[in-house]
């Protein structure tokens, strides 16, 4: 036998068993070959799974179930979860927690909501989402009541450090977003347009950075909020929170919100 056939004999193994890892690592997941091209067909992106703490706008669901998010296999979890049925570890098989439409979360809620946050998840807060634990306290809000909770993860606070003695100020406006990081990929393929929707007003915190500010067209509300969009990075395991100040399904464009939740998955859209 030729030695250079003796080579290729001894390599065919070697090919193999590499084959077969790559094999391994894409069915169960070890490796992300959705990115790949060629291994992205026989490995495509698994589920993105997305709890609902509260209750999803219409607008912002149509959004999330279109056929660019089916094509990505975004999978949302239309049976929201009610904040009052949110037990402790009831969110662990979630990869994205979205806080929307309900400002009363009791404290066992949020504690699921920030453990959950602090195990790896990422976290999408909307308005005024979960700023209330007891309806009967009028004064007592805002994430950072509670210790140990939400405010342990969120990138804003509401009205600064005497937020309790504040009222959380809300107005709908006619406005557009002036994007502050136009390279951010949450705005691939934004086109900036007039909306009108309910705005409100927070103050930054920790490692909250501005990704869009609010351009309000109606004179007299010009001052009634300017921070639109708020990236976060937690300290835990590398969780990343989005803070909207207005419910992104208000501005009609499909590549904000789903931009949103393949950046925070690492994934391109």
């Amino acid at each position: 036998m030729r030695k250079g056939q003796t080579n290729y004999e001894s390599i065919v193994p070697i090919v193999l068993i590499i084959l077969l890892g790559i094999f391994v690592a894409g069915k169960f997941g070890l490796v992300d070959f959705s990115q790949v091209p060629i291994l992205n067909a026989i490995f495509p992106a698994p589920p993105i799974n997305i709890a609902v703490v509260g209750k999803i706008s219409p607008a912002l669901l149509s959004l999330l179930q279109t056929k660019t998010a089916k094509y990505h296999q975004v999978q949302v979890m239309v049976d929201r979860w009610d904040p009052d049925s949110v037990y402790p570890g009831a969110l662990s098989n979630y990869d994205i927690i979205i806080l929307q439409g309900d400002r009363y979360c009791p404290r066992l809620a949020r504690q699921a909501v920030a453990d959950r946050v602090k195990a790896g998840a990422d976290l999408i807060v909307i308005g005024d989402a979960c700023t209330r634990e007891n309806p009967n306290d009028p004064m007592f809000y805002g994430w950072d009541i509670g210790i140990g909770l939400l405010g342990d993860v969120m990138p804003v606070q509401i009205g600064g450090p005497t937020h309790e003695k504040k009222t959380l100020r809300s107005e709908v406006v006619h406005a557009t977003l002036d994007v502050v990081d136009q390279f951010h990929p949450i705005f691939k393929g934004y086109q900036t347009s007039e909306f009108y929707t309910k705005v409100y007003d927070v103050d930054l915190k920790g490692t909250g950075k501005p990704l869009a500010m609010f351009n309000i067209k109606d004179p007299e509300k010009v001052n009634v909020a300017h921070f639109a969009v708020i990236e976060g990075n937690t300290n835990f395991g590398g969780s990343k929170v989005i803070y909207f100040a207005f419910d992104p399904g208000e501005t009609g464009s499909e590549n904000l919100i789903l931009n949103t939740i393949f950046y925070l998955k690492g994934r391109k859209g």
